[in-house]
């Protein structure tokens, strides 16, 4: 009797299984969309009535820019009117990022008053903001002199300049097919902190990349842009070597890991 008792409940019990719905597992979310390394280019603003730059993340915390566009007026630019706008123009929309310092820089280089190779390689300035940022590779920097420049392109690296000047200050805008060339062929002389290139760049590219683009899609970033027309050359610019900067973006690393 009591192992009839049993056999019922056991089929009761599995009566009651039979009738439960199924549970439906979710299928795994997607990975996150992969931001190409542009990504880490963006503009910098830089506050009411100055005119906008180009800036490149080169740690998560720290852009670099060309140092006159700190100084476009009588007086330095104000941390609290600048914003780093990351992959700005492009999806997705990354924010702004505030400026909290300049932790290095080459010269107070004015604007306009970069006219001999010692001014293009002084325009440049690291920038600490805030916070900082997640998600987003940083372009490593590489020291290379312009002749090894030339060389890495000859096997097999590409060229790639980018900037948010005039006419395009709402996208970043590539210039097309340039090239990194020999100043000295140019009246130029060969100064390794200068880069000279043929690129056509307008007023708001400064700071903007010159990068050398492996063909595995490693970028490195040997410049920035300063400007144009220096020495009164025409149909050439100008880059800052990122020789100028290298060091001492190590030494803001090493100093953040050991926490100081």
């Amino acid at each position: 009797m009591i192992g009839r008792f049993l056999s019922l409940l056991l089929l009761a019990g599995l009566a009651a299984c039979a009738t439960r719905a199924p549970v439906t597992i979710p299928p795994p979310a997607p990975p996150p969309p992969t931001l190409p390394w542009t990504a880490a280019i963006g503009q910098l603003d830089m506050g009411p009535g100055a005119r906008p730059c180009t800036a490149v993340l080169v740690a998560p915390d720290l852009i670099v820019t060309a140092a006159h566009c700190l100084f476009q007026g009588n007086s330095p630019a104000r941390f609290d009117q600048i914003a780093f706008r990351l992959n700005f123009g492009a999806a997705p929309d990354l924010g702004r990022f505030g400026i909290q310092a300049v932790r290095a820089y080459g010269g107070a280089i004015r604007e306009n008053q970069v006219r001999k190779a010692a001014d293009v390689a002084a325009d440049w300035a690291l920038l600490r903001i805030a916070p900082p940022v997640a998600g987003v590779a940083p372009v490593p920097v590489v020291a290379l002199t312009p002749t090894q420049i030339i060389a890495e392109l000859a096997g097999g690296a590409r060229l790639f300049t980018a900037g948010y000047g005039y006419g395009a200050q709402k996208t970043l805008k590539p210039h097309g097919s340039c090239r990194i060339i020999d100043g000295a062929a140019n009246g130029l002389g060969r100064d390794p902190g200068m880069l000279v290139t043929d690129c056509i760049i307008r007023v708001g590219d400064s700071g903007g990349p010159v990068a050398l683009v492996y063909p595995d899609g490693r970028p490195r970033l040997v410049g920035i842009f300063s400007g144009f027309g220096v020495n009164g050359q025409t149909g050439l610019s100008f880059a800052s070597n990122a020789g100028n900067f290298a060091a001492y973006l190590d030494r803001l690393l090493v100093s953040h890991w050991l926490g100081s």
